[in-house]
């Protein structure tokens, strides 16, 4: 796999905030402790088929859209709702500013931040870390990074990107791991979609389900107040984005797998 900046949102007219994640565990069963702290639920999600992409006649098509068969053959479990502050704070030990509204989710976190929650969760709970981080290293010439090293990073109080360095470190993922991670974007929307065909996660009524520049009086809502959808997952449509696991790019046009 390879990095990415990636948000996904459902419909455009979203807060304009970047919500942390859903994180996504590659297991049967979810494990308790700090989640169970924080009523952070997980429900699995099934294998099967879908046709990813906007819907060509759909009032929000954008061009790199393209629809396409996708098929998943792994069974994940993931977040109902977005990564709560509360959640943020007491896994990572501090939280962006001074704002600690319960409830409401985790944002201004970057795609670095997520993927350092999920290895400090993954810790949390037992499990093993799903992401290694790969930093540029200098071989003392003339200051020049010729070569690359793998280092685990320590994960509390700051973001990687910010250590003065002239690009960011580059993350993989482990084959094999059991903790927390990103879902792909595919995951996402396959999770969004529920196996329903509405043009918003669990309705065709967009206010039943979804905080937008319509209803959301410009402000971020707390998770879990409107319409699940039908998988039981809530606000994969507005209120804000996520981000996803992947590379932003046009869709392919042939059948995918996992």
């Amino acid at each position: 796999m390879t990095k990415s900046h990636h948000t996904r949102s459902v419909i455009p007219a979203c807060a304009a905030t970047i919500a942390l994640l859903w994180v996504a565990l590659q297991a049967a069963s979810a494990p308790r402790s700090v989640l169970e702290q924080y009523r952070y639920e997980l429900v699995p999600i099934e294998p099967g088929e879908f046709w990813m992409g906007a819907p060509d006649d759909g009032e929000y098509h954008p061009d790199d859209e393209t629809g396409h068969p996708v098929k998943l053959t792994q069974t994940y479990l993931i977040g109902t709702t977005e990564v709560t502050q509360e959640l943020f704070a007491a896994v990572m030990g501090w939280r962006y500013g001074s704002d600690s509204r319960e409830g409401h989710p985790a944002v201004k976190a970057t795609w670095y931040d997520a993927l350092i929650f999920c290895n400090e969760l993954s810790r949390h709970e037992g499990l093993t870390p799903v992401y290694r981080i790969i930093r540029p290293q200098s071989t003392g010439n003339a200051g020049k990074r010729t070569t690359r090293a793998f280092i685990e990073w320590p994960a509390i109080g700051f973001t990687p990107y910010h250590d003065g360095m002239e690009e960011p470190p580059e993350y993989v993922a482990e084959a094999g791991a059991d903790g927390f991670r990103l879902p792909t974007e595919a995951e996402w929307e396959y999770a969004a979609r529920a196996g329903e065909d509405h043009p918003y996660a669990g309705s065709s009524d967009i206010d039943a389900v979804a905080w937008y520049n319509g209803n959301a009086g410009g402000q971020v809502h707390p998770v879990g107040r409107l319409q699940p959808n039908a998988a039981g997952l809530y606000d994969m449509s507005g209120n804000v984005a996520e981000w996803v696991w992947g590379v932003l790019q046009d869709y392919p046009t042939e059948r995918e797998v996992d």
